[in-house]
């Protein structure tokens, strides 16, 4: 079995995984409610991933299923991107 480079391609990206936004309530609407704490938070995952790479995901795991017969080859079998969603919560405290 010969080596070939025929089907690869860079895999360089930049992923912008996590992004978080938390607003605290001022102490004096805090305290005329009655609280200690109130703030709400919402965070962004799997946001945007910039690549040049022409498959689903440029992040592969590698492939070590001996069945296959390519131990050590990264393939992408992929076929849905990354999931991306989203996360909206209040802290309060009393």
């Amino acid at each position: 079995s010969l080596g070939s480079d025929r089907y690869v391609e860079v895999g360089s990206f930049l992923r912008f995984k996590y992004l978080t936004f938390n607003y605290d309530f001022d102490q004096k609407v805090v305290r005329s409610m009655m609280m200690s704490q109130l703030s709400l938070y919402l965070t962004l995952n799997n946001i945007v991933t910039f690549t040049k790479y022409t498959g689903v995901d440029p992040e592969i795991p590698q492939n070590m299923n001996p069945g296959d017969g390519l131990i050590g080859v990264c393939t992408d079998k992929n076929k849905t991107p990354r999931a991306q969603y989203f996360t909206l919560g209040v802290t309060v405290g009393f």
